[in-house]
């Protein structure tokens, strides 16, 4: 059995420079933050040339992209009584769930729908890869 050493690096500079500090520190595994850690992410998405940056650093680093965890924010707390809170905490929980099935899609790993719900409430729903280009597939 292989043991892989990470590290959460700092992302100054961008989520790329957090792979390279993980390789300078000898790393071969990497966990990052997808948005501000103490913001709840729900209106944050990663533009595409941050992800180029990153999968070439990653490619440099030779850390293998399935060695890198993603850490949710530390805020997302739907249990909350907070009605305002639990919402914005449901939302970002979705954003991040829907960068993470978006990443799988693009890899040709994923293709499908998702759904999640709660006490009947759809909290998120998204198709992906073949299955974003049809309807009612569910």
């Amino acid at each position: 059995m292989s043991l892989y050493l990470g590290a959460h690096t700092v992302d100054n500079g961008g989520i790329d420079m957090a792979a390279r500090r993980a390789a300078a520190a000898g790393m071969k595994a990497l966990q990052i933050f997808t948005a501000i850690p103490k913001y709840y992410g729900d209106k944050i998405s990663i533009k595409p040339e941050r992800v180029e940056r990153f999968r070439a650093a990653l490619a440099e680093a030779k850390i293998d992209p399935k060695f890198v965890m993603a850490h949710a924010a530390y805020v997302l707390n739907t249990a909350t009584p907070d009605e305002e809170k639990s919402t914005r905490a449901r939302n970002g929980l979705a954003k991040e769930l829907e960068r993470y099935v978006q990443a799988l899609a693009r890899a040709d790993v994923f293709s499908g729908t998702v759904l999640v719900a709660k006490d009947g409430k759809t909290i998120y729903a998204g198709a992906f890869g073949q299955a974003a280009g049809q309807k009612d597939v569910a």
